[in-house]
């Protein structure tokens, strides 16, 4: 116990350096690079990178979590992010080598780390979420779904986006999915998944409920009768058209070519290239498609 009590005391001395180093920076002077034993470089080509990992090993145990507490590590990990992203690197590290399933303090990092970090900070948090999702995290309804929905109001359109593609995925769980919509979600930041994403909540009774309230739905319908549906049969004939050809559909090249097997009766081929009343592909596209396969 004295020995862990001397390490970590050690820890948060060098990592208050770190927070040092941040704000010499930020002052527009330097300390001397070699007083900082967490540097990129000796994370990167030493065993130095070991010593961040026991972090997350202390996290894994109560009497652990107090040794961090009592040894100032974690109120000089909270120090440890900005915005100038100068130690991305390191807050990486821990990010991955946090325990999250028992105690509040590395939760707390976090979330503290995503109001003060950098953008790539950010985007890199909110992945590793995803991450916590996949390997079944029991809390994560507690305390992952609130970070995601605050960032979905994020003025940086990537992290927002980012946060709708973690959420489209942690969503296929209908528990999860009704924990987000406790949050009562803006329907126009959700939007940024696309209406596909959104009639996904309409599977359950409280999604159907939690749209009927902004009058979401009757709008979607109409949205599919004016334009949708056309928008829908475009798609299909675009992932067909590419699909079969070579070449993609933006080339403007004359001699496109349907990849159709040549004993395939004409009627056929026809309703292949044009399955719809207006066709996407010009009709010059179908002369050259029929009269290369009579050639054959």
């Amino acid at each position: 116990m004295i020995t862990k009590k001397s390490f970590l005391s050690y820890y948060a001395e060098q990592l208050s350096l770190e927070v040092a180093y941040m704000k010499s920076v930020q002052d527009g002077c330097k300390m001397p690079e070699g007083e900082r034993y967490f540097r990129k470089d000796r994370l990167l080509y030493t065993m130095a990178r070991e010593y961040v990992s026991w972090i997350g090993l202390f996290t894994q145990s109560k009497n652990g979590i107090e040794l961090l507490r009592n040894s100032d590590v974690f109120n000089q990990l909270k120090k440890l992010a900005d915005h100038s992203g100068l130690s991305d690197y390191l807050c990486m590290i821990i990010i991955n080598s946090f325990d999250y399933r028992s105690d509040d303090e590395p939760r707390n990092i976090l979330q503290l780390w995503m109001e003060n970090g950098s953008s790539d900070l950010v985007l890199y948090i909110i992945e590793h979420l995803r991450i916590l999702y996949r390997s079944g995290l029991n809390t994560f309804s507690s305390w992952c779904i609130d970070i995601l929905v605050t960032q979905i109001y994020a003025k940086d359109v990537q992290i927002a986006l980012k946060a709708i593609s973690v959420l489209k995925e942690v969503c296929e769980n209908d528990e999860l999915m009704h924990a987000l919509l406790t949050k009562w979600p803006q329907i126009d930041k959700l939007q940024l998944g696309g209406d596909s994403f959104l009639a996904r909540f309409l599977r359950t009774e409280t999604g159907v409920k939690f749209f009927q309230e902004f009058n979401w739905i009757d709008g979607a319908i109409k949205r599919w009768v004016d334009k949708g549906n056309l928008d829908y049969v475009e798609l299909i004939e675009r992932t067909i058209y590419t699909e079969l050809n070579i070449k993609d559909l933006t080339t403007k090249e004359d001699n496109l070519q349907l990849h159709i097997p040549v004993d395939c009766p004409l009627d056929v081929r026809n309703d292949v290239i044009f399955p719809v009343q207006e066709p996407l592909i010009d009709k010059s596209v179908q002369k050259t498609a029929v009269c290369d396969s009579d050639k054959h």
